[in-house]
């Protein structure tokens, strides 16, 4: 008797599970290239040299030493070429994205103290509310300046009213509490 090859019986899920995967990993790629173009863009033109820049950075709790690490740090992930796009999107992260993440986190830090000492000598909820909100707005503009966020007139007063409800909110939860 002569035998036949067995076949392999792939299932028509099993297709179009690695259809699928696929599709996903095309996904993955897109969303890989357009964050490296985009981080690539804030890194270039991030204002480093700026003394505006610099002086929210020390606010924030940097050394003159750290900014200038900063500064070589950006230089390097610029003239950084043929690593590919995740290697270098994972240096990003590492050299750039997370030292500004760790000055945000202190920044934030010290607005908080600075707010809870206001609001613990200002005797009237109302001027606790209206601190709380100036502080926030101010708190909101330092974080998108260091950044390097740039919103429109629009998106800018929209978050200023959003942080205006939250400060509304919270003081009327304040009194009911």
């Amino acid at each position: 008797y002569r035998q036949l090859r067995k076949s392999p019986q792939v299932r028509l899920d099993q297709i179009r599970d690695g259809l699928n995967r696929k599709i996903i990993h095309d996904q993955i790629e897109k969303k890989i290239a357009d964050g490296f173009t985009t981080l690539q863009k804030i890194v270039s033109e991030y204002p480093i040299l700026d003394k505006k820049q610099i002086d929210l950075l020390q606010k924030s709790g940097m050394t003159s030493d750290n900014i200038s690490t900063l500064k070589n740090n950006i230089s390097f992930l610029l003239e950084e070429e043929n690593v590919g796009e995740e290697k270098w999107i994972e240096d990003c992260d590492r050299l750039f994205v997370q030292v500004i993440d760790k000055c945000a986190k202190s920044l934030v830090e010290t607005y908080a103290r600075q707010v809870a000492l206001k609001t613990a000598i200002i005797p009237y909820g109302f001027l606790d509310a209206f601190t709380v909100a100036v502080n926030s707005v101010y708190m909101v503009e330092d974080l998108c300046r260091l950044y390097f966020v740039r919103g429109g007139k629009l998106q800018s007063f929209l978050l200023a009213l959003k942080v205006l409800f939250n400060v509304f909110v919270a003081a009327k939860l304040e009194d009911q509490i």
